[in-house]
């Protein structure tokens, strides 16, 4: 062998190695990381009951992924530093799991004990993101524009409520989004999350579950996560009735887990057209929680002010705003 190739065979070598010490870290420096575990679990089978053992088997296999995920990019001694904090991330990884496939399935009658072995893949960014806002990672300091996240759980006079949430095209997130870009807030696009975030995590969140929407925010890659439910309705009010678009949103941050705002609303429009009155009432009272959120959004990220919470959100007269 000649002695350029010799050269050649060391520097490659030197960067192949180089490339696996630091691969488990690439997942805190970068951005979605396709990582998946080949993992165990197994759990017993009270009175015979073989679908409930073989779920808390699974569950216990999507806890020992995120497990092996935290110690692989963290490193024994900080995941040691700060393991009770971790634990709890651990008890929530079905929310850190992207998907995961049966390599195995016993369901022993005999042992009455249920055992999986699964491939398990991860979001990886939301487990980042979730590291950074306990202080375990330091991430690094936004560049420049900040993210947000709108999700509205929308019914109007034409909703079909046999259309799948992400199936759906809201007017008032719409007009909401415009709103936000227009001030120079970069939005999330409702496209691209659809298949990271499952239908009812959103409807938690927006019945007012702070942790949903929390998770929202992580798997979106979203600093900010505005959500909340959006009505309209006609009102009995003699032969021309007016239409309501009544509204109640949250804004909540995704890595602070707090509330940053919350506001309910609601505008009546009469018109002899009634699709026009609905909309024009729909951009109106878009128009009105969206500047009061913005100026919330901007004093929460204004340097040196610290997160700013609001009142709590005004009870609204619209009827039916609960059986959204």
């Amino acid at each position: 062998m000649t002695l350029r190739k010799r050269c050649f065979l060391s520097v490659y070598t030197v960067c192949f190695l180089t490339s696996l010490v630091l691969l488990p870290f690439s997942s805190i420096a970068g951005a979605e990381q396709n990582v998946s575990y080949a993992v165990k679990g197994k759990s017993g089978a009270a009175k015979g009951d073989f679908v409930r053992a073989r779920e808390r088997a699974v569950a216990q296999a999507m806890k020992q992924a995120v497990e092996k995920h935290l110690r692989d990019v963290l490193g024994e001694d900080v995941y040691g530093l700060h393991e009770g904090a971790l634990k709890k991330v651990i008890l929530e990884s079905e929310r850190y799991v992207r998907s995961y496939r049966y390599f195995y399935v016993d369901d022993n009658v005999k042992a009455e004990t249920s055992e999986v072995e699964l491939e398990v893949a991860l979001f990886t960014d939301a487990l980042r993101r979730r590291l950074g806002s306990m202080g375990v990672i330091n991430l690094p300091a936004p560049a420049g524009i900040r993210t947000i996240v709108v999700l509205i759980n929308e019914k109007n006079l034409s909703t079909d409520s046999a259309v799948p949430f992400w199936d759906r095209k809201p007017v008032s997130e719409r007009f909401l989004v415009k709103n936000f870009v227009a001030a120079g807030i970069k939005v999330v696009s409702r496209d691209s999350v659809r298949d990271k975030i499952g239908e009812e995590t959103v409807l938690r969140a927006a019945k007012g579950d702070v942790g949903a929407a929390i998770d929202i925010g992580l798997k979106a890659g979203a600093d900010i996560v505005v959500v909340g439910n959006v009505m309209s309705s006609l009102l009995d009010e003699g032969a021309d009735k007016p239409v309501q678009v009544s509204m109640s949103l949250k804004v909540i941050s995704s890595l602070n887990a707090r509330v940053v705002a919350a506001k309910s609303d609601f505008i009546a429009i009469k018109k002899p057209v009634q699709a026009e009155a609905e909309m024009e009432a729909f951009d109106k009272v878009s128009k009105k929680l969206g500047d009061f959120f913005l100026a919330s959004i901007q004093r929460f990220w204004s340097p040196g002010t610290g997160a700013q919470s609001e009142p709590l959100p005004v009870p609204a007269t619209a009827r039916g705003m609960d059986d959204l």
